[in-house]
Parts: C-alpha cells; sequence; structure tokens
C-alpha cells in the first residue's frame, strides 16, 4: 500500500526525495550539479510561505513527491514569470497563487496513478486562487498530464537564461474555507523587514540570484511532468 506523507523540511522523507530527484535528473542538463546543491534548494523552499509538500511512501521508500509554496514578488521565479506574464496576466495569474515546484515519480512506479494522486493532494483545500507551472515545451507526457487535471497554458515561448524553452500553465483552484494567504506572505515580509533593522532587502528575497530551478522531469512543477 503506497501512503502519501507530509514532506517537510524535518522529514526524513526529504533527504529520500532530494536522492529519488538526484536519481532522476542528475544527468540531465537543466540538473543541479551536485547533490549538496538540489538539497540545499528542496531545504529553502521548504521554509517559504505557503509550502505544502507529500511523499508517496511504500514499504518505507520514497516513490514518488510534490512540493510548492505561495508565489510572491522577490522570489526568483516569481519575478521572472511576472516579467514575461506582463502586467495583465501577473494580476490574473500570481496575485494569489500557490506555485506548483516539483512533481515527481520513480521511473518503476509509473503507470500506477501517483502523479495524479501527488497533484490532487498537494492542491485540495488550498487558500489561494491559481496555481502556476512550467513544463518543457516538448514535455508531451507531462503537458497532458496537466491538461487532464485542467491546467491550461498562458504562456508558450517561457525561458530562463539556459535558454530551455517552456511553457506556462496555470488553472484556478476551488474556493476554500481558508483564509487568504497573500495576508499571510505580506506579514511575512513586513516582519522580515523589521528584522534587518534597516536593510532593504528582506531575507526572502535571496533567491535572486538563484539558478535555473529543478530539471526537467519526469518530475517538476515548474517544468513538471510525470508519467502517471
Amino acid at each position: 500500500m503506497t501512503d502519501l506523507i507530509p514532506l517537510s523540511r524535518r522529514s526524513p522523507a526529504l533527504d529520500a526525495a532530494v536522492s529519488l530527484y538526484w536519481d532522476l535528473y542528475s544527468d540531465s542538463e537543466r540538473g543541479w550539479e551536485s547533490r549538496a546543491e538540489a538539497a540545499t534548494q528542496f531545504e529553502r523552499h521548504a521554509d517559504y510561505p505557503g509550502y505544502r509538500g507529500f511523499a508517496a511512501v511504500e514499504d518505507d521508500e520514497v516513490l514518488g513527491f510534490v512540493y510548492g509554496y505561495t508565489s510572491a514578488p522577490g522570489q526568483f521565479y516569481h519575478d521572472q514569470l511576472a516579467g514575461a506574464l506582463g502586467p495583465e496576466r501577473t494580476e490574473r495569474w500570481l496575485r494569489n497563487c500557490f506555485e506548483f515546484v516539483e512533481l515527481a515519480v520513480a521511473d518503476d512506479a509509473r503507470r500506477r496513478g501517483l502523479a495524479t494522486n501527488l497533484h490532487d493532494t498537494v492542491l485540495d483545500g488550498l487558500a489561494h486562487e491559481t496555481s502556476v507551472l512550467t513544463t518543457g515545451v516538448d514535455n508531451d507526457a507531462a503537458r497532458q498530464l496537466y491538461e487532464r487535471e485542467g491546467w491550461e497554458t498562458v504562456y508558450d515561448s517561457f525561458e530562463l537564461n539556459d535558454g530551455h524553452p517552456m511553457v506556462v500553465m496555470a488553472r484556478e483552484l476551488p474556493e476554500s474555507d481558508a483564509p487568504p494567504l497573500v495576508d499571510a506572505v505580506e506579514s511575512t515580509k513586513s516582519t522580515k523587514a523589521t528584522e534587518t533593522a534597516g536593510t532593504t532587502e528582506m531575507a526572502e528575497t535571496t533567491d535572486s540570484a538563484e539558478p535555473p530551478e529543478m530539471a526537467e522531469t519526469g518530475s517538476d512543477g515548474r517544468r513538471s511532468g510525470s508519467d502517471d
């Protein structure tokens, strides 16, 4: 039986998720140069406002994982997306948005519905109004998965500095009784700004020099795609 368990910074499953990511994508041209760099990214994202993640575990083995967090100004990827989408689409899709960052399933665990289960679980009951991800232009399996789940392509020529072409996909989320997380983000920013004692740059914006995010998948939500 496969269980879905919370994936947090303190969870032993986080290290296993990093290992799965590294096993799948260490040879990718978009992968991190070392497992340690990938681990640092996972841990940093786990501290972002609105973070939510799950791991699919069977017999103590992590077969897949998913995570995302609240998209906010100052984050590397948010700002790259906003620059590409322009003011109108940024307001439409990023104003109160859950950034769907990573979705990965082990090769030998695909075609079992794990990707769909992880996808649905991480989005269930969110307070956000929308969710956004990116995936490779040529990642047909990923795009088909997301289209089945109600995502639409809102920008079809998104590139970071590595020149790897991606599409931006977005979807509306069902209404939830939870309070909007945009208020939580603003509260977090105000607190961090105060703690910096006059420093104009908040701690959350340290990823402005963030390298291109996670590798092309069977995984990621930014460049998401996983055979179900």
